[in-house]
Order: structure tokens, then sequence, then C-alpha cells
């Protein structure tokens, strides 16, 4: 399994640990390759997670090497998304499937940064659902789910602003999280509610 957008590395290593397969994480962002190597070798997932800098514009597999590819809250960063989805074909076997979660342009005007995938505009790049859909479809995939995922995630982001002020934790969020992490949450919150931003998960598999 790939996980495209890896960052530091937990959700490769929760899929390992509850699924038992052997994930590759690839994140563009050498440091966070560091740190998610370190952070294996202190819960002992040295040989059983592997990380990979590198670009996923232009994967650094062979074809078809995975069953399947997983990215969690990644493709906001990337602007080419056709390419980012042709790309994750080419590595795929046959029917391999796709899993991934995203957040995505709503219809209320664009979104308040900063947000926790972006300091500011020129670094993030949404797609509202339905071109997202078309991308995903013209790539050569077929859906298995499509789920709005927007509610679930503002009530998350509310929790997260209530309880913010008790994060006072050697490794808590700003640790990982460059800047105003105040501003991020609150933005987290008012993007959901003003409509500015949706989230959308789903699984699709290779044709």
């Amino acid at each position: 399994m790939l996980d495209v957008g890896s960052g530091i590395g937990g959700p490769a290593r929760t899929l390992a640990a509850e699924f038992g397969c052997r994930p590759v994480g690839l994140d563009l962002t050498r440091e966070f390759c560091r740190a998610a190597a370190m952070l294996n070798d202190l819960v002992g997932f040295a040989d059983r997670v592997a990380f990979v800098q590198g670009n996923a514009l232009a994967l650094p597999f062979g074809d078809g090497a995975f069953d399947a590819v997983w990215s969690q809250n990644a493709i906001m960063n990337i602007a080419d998304k056709p390419r980012l989805f042709a790309e994750i074909r080419r590595v795929l076997g046959p029917r391999g499937t796709v899993a991934f979660e995203a957040a995505l342009a709503g219809p209320k005007g664009e979104a308040r940064y900063p947000t926790f995938w972006a300091p500011s505009a020129d670094l993030s790049f949404l797609v509202p659902p339905a071109e997202l859909h078309a991308i995903v479809a013209a790539a050569g995939f077929v859906e298995v789910a499509w789920e709005d995922t927007t509610a679930r995630v503002l009530e998350r982001a509310r929790a997260r602003r209530d309880g913010a002020a008790s994060d006072v934790s050697a490794l808590g969020r700003d640790v990982v999280i460059p800047g105003d992490l105040t501003a991020r949450i609150d933005n987290a919150v008012r993007n959901g509610e003003e409509g500015r931003v949706v989230t959308m998960r789903a699984v699709v598999r290779r044709v």
C-alpha cells in the first residue's frame, strides 16, 4: 500500500497495525519523512513501514507496484490533480483501490487562511467536489464510495477549538504545525460553517 502525502506517518502506521499491510509513505517534505522514520523507531515499526521523500506527480515506483493507494488530507496541496491521479493509476495493479479524504472548494466563496494544509491561498488548490469527481473518472477509476464528511469534520473542528487551550503537552500539535495554530483552528470552524470548504472521502477502483 502507498500512502501519498504521508506526513509524519500516523495513518500508515495505523493501517499497518490494524490490517497487517506493509505501507510505503511518500511525502514531498524531507523533514516529515525523517520525523516519520524516527517515530517508527520509537514504536517498533521500522521493519513494517517505510517512508520515501518524493513528488506525487512523478511517483518513484514502477508500474503496478501497489495493491492500494491511500491519501489523507494531501491532495489540496497539489495543483495538477489530473496528473496526480494518472500517476496513482500507473502504480496500481489491476483493479487496485484508492481511498482518500480531502478538503474541497465549498459553494460560498474562497477559503479563509491560514488553514491546516496551507498558510495562504498560493499553496492551496481546492476544487469543487463535482470537478474532482470528473478528474478521478477521467483518470480511469470507477466509484465504489463517495461521501460528504463536512458535518463530521466540522464537529471535530469545533471540539478542537474548544479544547485547544488545554493542549499544552511537549508533543502537542504546535510541534508539527507551524505558525498561528489558533488561527488555523478558528478558520477550520469558520470555513465549514460559512460553506467555504467542504470535505469528501472516497473509495475508487482502477479499471
